[in-house]
């Protein structure tokens, strides 16, 4: 009897030691502007699988210099395709390909806008006429800081809103400026303000390329970063990112 007692425990006991073997943590280097985002995502994924997500977010030219010298981050999520694209080029990831997982939208958002009756120009134009900050984030580094500068430049008021920029490291940082009164409009992330209190306006896709947010598999052996960006891929995690503000790929 003893001896069957001891046999019944081994066999309750293997199955959670191997459960408890099979779990593993990941730490995933992730664009600023999807933060939010990604919180959703890493409860519902957490909820399905025994492995711990945790997100570090920066703009992702930071992230980039940060992995490119060694950072111990398990993934990446870039707010652009130039970043996971240079690291696959440079020979710092070799057994992976980056894939897009979401697609950014932009929008000019701010406390008050002018008339809603105003075309997009027509607004931007009236917000720098009133000598207001504008905040964008900073386009030498952050992907959004690029396409707004596109923007700005298709809208042909790239030289009015010069002097008026507000220029955050990252598009989080630009979102407070606006959030905090700093500054008193900005050209944000869509997800951002959705679910805000502010006052936005959507701006169109034909102003700018494509912001093609890439994922891309820096540590292959780290089963929990290869089972989130399985999951990334999955109907259901497409639902949470499009609920965000965000468009996805078939």
């Amino acid at each position: 009897m003893q001896s069957l007692k001891k046999l019944f425990g081994l066999v309750i006991f293997f199955p959670i030691a191997i459960a408890q073997a099979a779990a593993e943590q990941a730490t995933i280097a992730t664009a600023s502007n999807f933060s939010r985002t990604m919180s959703e995502l890493i409860a519902a994924f957490e909820q399905r699988h025994p492995h711990r997500i945790v997100q570090v977010n920066a703009a992702s030219g930071v992230l980039f210099n940060q992995i490119a010298y060694g950072a111990p981050f398990q993934a990446f999520l870039s707010a652009d395709a130039r970043y996971p694209q240079a690291l696959l080029q440079r020979g710092l990831v070799t057994e992976a390909q980056a894939f897009t997982y979401a697609i950014g939208q932009l929008a000019v958002a701010s406390r008050s806008l002018p008339s809603e009756q105003l075309e997009l120009k027509a607004l931007i134009a009236a917000l720098v006429n009133q000598q207001q900050k504008l905040a964008i984030a900073n386009p030498n580094t952050a992907p959004y800081g690029i396409a707004a500068r596109e923007t700005l430049l298709s809208l042909k008021l790239w030289r009015q809103a010069k002097p008026h920029l507000v220029r955050g490291n990252n598009i989080g940082q630009s979102f407070q400026f606006v959030a905090s009164g700093n500054a008193q409009a900005g050209i944000v992330a869509l997800s951002q303000v959705i679910g805000s209190d502010m006052a936005f306006r959507p701006i169109p896709q034909q102003h700018h390329r494509p912001i093609r947010q890439q994922a891309i598999l820096l540590q292959s052996k780290n089963t929990a970063a290869v089972a989130f960006l399985d999951f990334l891929q999955t109907a259901d995690a497409k639902k949470i990112i499009q609920r965000h503000g965000y468009l996805t790929e078939k």
